[in-house]
């Protein structure tokens, strides 16, 4: 087949695993905690009156102006799309491409890498430094067309110090991406710095501390310019009539749904302390809801968890084979975890 380009004949199709009956999933970082009832009911109220005959709204200005004043800023600062995965695709199709250069620090969420081989943007990590610290100069020294930056950082947890992602912003004339799908449980954001910096984007999802991965939705908020450029890759329709309806319900209703914020994030920090007791494993701070583990053995660890039909999130790269990522989950799937990794270690 010829007429398929050699870059992409180069590349694995993403395999998603599959779920098996009864396993605890902890590898994905979703919230555990399904919707509650009153926003179900109001979503199916929404399913019943939404004319699915209809093509959506293309410009999704309410929904627009609902996320703008969460984010405070205003509807014309935002683009919505399908998840994080379409927006970071969004931003290589405008910003990437044959070329152009991306930097990244690593270890970072795959997805970077991954749609930088799509686009044929030559891809340039840097690792992190010590006690996974941003590295600002080194960034700056690649000159990249897109820098990358999650906010707290996937998989490690950890936010990086503001001063040294402003450092980043002020002096490079890169587009700057910084991810914030873990926000909600952070609590840290950059958002007020668009006002200041026009290559600065924010991105954001709802598919982890809103209960909604499988929704599919995120949105990209930066200033007016940025987004104006950002619509002409933009598919029509890309925001299904569907998910515009429920997910104005869900900002309308945002404190119903972010009460497992608090939940989580308590329970993440007593993971984390009993973590910390256990001989042989060594377990990261973090400000998301997953925790980075370092392990003295790895493949006894990780036989025992199978064994245990417990799913967590392992690495193919050589300086993460030792460790393992493990999303916060209710209490029982947290005990179940710990009690199948005491037994390994």
């Amino acid at each position: 087949m010829d007429f398929i380009n050699k870059r992409i004949k180069k590349l694995k199709a993403y395999a998603v695993p599959q779920v098996s009956e009864g396993e605890i999933k902890l590898d994905a970082q979703e919230n555990p905690y399904p919707l509650p009832q009153e926003i179900r009911g109001k979503f199916s109220k929404i399913l019943s009156k939404v004319e699915l005959n209809r093509y959506p709204d293309p410009s999704y200005k309410r929904l627009k102006k609902l996320i703008g004043q969460y984010c405070g800023l205003s509807g014309d600062n935002i683009l919505i799309g399908n998840g994080s995965d379409e927006l970071i695709l969004m931003l290589y199709l405008a910003a990437g491409g044959p070329g152009k250069t991306v930097s990244c620090p690593e270890p970072a969420f795959s997805m970077y890498r991954i749609l930088s081989k799509i686009t044929g943007t030559y891809y340039t990590a840097v690792k992190l430094d010590k006690d996974f610290k941003l590295p600002a100069g080194k960034i700056l020294a690649i000159k990249p067309d897109i820098i990358f930056i999650t906010y707290p950082n996937n998989p490690t947890g950890n936010c990086f110090e503001k001063d040294k992602i402003e450092k980043i912003i002020s002096r490079s004339s890169a587009l700057i991406v910084i991810d914030e799908a873990y926000y909600e449980f952070s609590g840290q954001t950059m958002m007020d710095y668009i006002k200041k910096y026009d290559n600065l984007v924010i991105l954001r999802t709802f598919s982890k501390a809103f209960s909604l991965a499988g929704l599919r939705a995120g949105y990209i908020a930066g200033n007016k310019e940025i987004i104006k450029e950002l619509r002409k890759v933009q598919l029509p329709y890309n925001v299904s009539i569907v998910n515009q309806e429920l997910l104005e319900a869900v900002i309308k209703d945002r404190k119903v749904l972010l009460k497992t914020v608090k939940k989580l994030n308590a329970a993440r920090d007593k993971l984390f302390k009993n973590l910390k007791k256990i001989k042989g494993v060594k377990p990261y701070p973090s400000r998301a809801n997953y925790i980075l583990i370092k392990l003295e053995n790895i493949e006894r660890v990780a036989n025992s968890l199978k064994k245990n039909n417990i799913k967590v999130r392992h690495f193919e790269s050589a300086d993460l084979k030792n460790y393992l990522r493990v999303t916060v989950g209710t209490d029982k799937e947290n005990r179940n975890f710990l009690e199948a990794l005491k037994r390994a270690v």
